[in-house]
């Protein structure tokens, strides 16, 4: 993606501009050049799954690097921060595994369904074999 314009900074959203200011030519040529992107990102889940990654990551480094240090740890103050590490740890990967599991793979299941029933349905249409009671009943 192209730079984007820089933007007043005195402005209520994050763009810079309150709801009153019109959109200057500058932005409108750079939405313009970036339109593909600027759509993927504002439909799809890309942060969401980079956050998740990153969780699972940093807490599976977390939760294996306290397990590290308790094989070395030797007093009662360094014990209990390996303790803690672990048990911080476990917490944001195996979280990110729940969401993946619980809500990642079944929306990519669901819109990949809708996509083939969409294109199904189409065939179907061009084909004269969908009459008007099953397209109602979609």
């Amino acid at each position: 993606m192209d730079q984007r314009p820089s933007p007043d900074t005195d402005g209520a959203d994050g763009f810079g501009r309150t709801e009153d200011m019109e959109i200057r030519e500058i932005e409108l040529d750079w939405v313009m050049r970036n339109l593909p992107s600027l759509r993927k990102q504002a439909t799809g889940h890309g942060f969401l799954q980079g956050m998740i990654v990153v969780a699972v990551m940093l807490g599976l480094a977390a939760h294996v690097g306290g397990y590290l240090l308790a094989s070395a740890a030797v007093g009662e103050p360094v014990e209990l921060l390996t303790e803690l590490l672990r048990s911080l740890g476990a917490a944001p990967w195996t979280g990110g595994v729940l969401v993946v599991l619980v809500q990642i793979v079944p929306e990519a299941k669901r819109r990949s369904m809708a996509r083939y029933l969409a294109a199904t349905e189409a065939v179907l249409r061009e084909q004269g074999r969908l009459d008007g009671e099953q397209e109602a009943r979609r």
